[in-house]
């Protein structure tokens, strides 16, 4: 404060020149002051912006590895799908295969009846058994092995 009274009590008689050369010398302290407020205040900006960029950058890792893990995942997941169609469709197979036999054996079975039947009805004449339950037995084996 001493220092602007003085200043100003001088300034008043001083030449031109000094006074000229004062009002610089406050103008670029003025001006370097505003400039060193500015650069902090970029520096602060520009360490802002540089923590916001290395944080994306490790974002954009762990997506990347995200992504691979799901394409895995999804890779994974498409083969065993086509693993399970596969097995069911041999299961498919079989079982019209198996369906295919069992009809086979079951109209061979019937027809093997329906001709036994035949020949038992062929040789079917009067039945003339003797009285007694082993006459009867022994008929009903003759028939049925023949």
């Amino acid at each position: 404060m001493a220092f602007l009274l003085w200043l100003l009590r001088m300034g008043l008689s001083a030449p031109t020149s000094i006074k000229v050369a004062v009002l610089a010398l406050a103008v670029l302290g003025w001006l370097q002051f505003q400039h060193g407020r500015e650069v902090g205040r970029l520096t602060n900006e520009i360490a802002t912006l540089t923590r916001a960029v290395e944080i994306e950058q490790a974002a954009q890792a762990e997506l990347s590895l995200a992504l691979a893990d799901v394409e895995r995942n999804r890779d994974d997941l498409a083969a065993t799908v086509r693993q399970q169609s596969e097995a069911v469709a041999a299961m498919a197979v079989r079982a019209e295969r198996a369906e295919a036999l069992a009809s086979l054996r079951a109209v061979r079975l019937a027809e093997a009846g329906r001709a036994r039947a035949e020949a038992l009805r062929a040789n079917t004449g009067p039945v003339r058994v003797a009285p007694g339950h082993g006459a009867l037995n022994a008929w009903i084996a003759e028939r049925v092995t023949q």
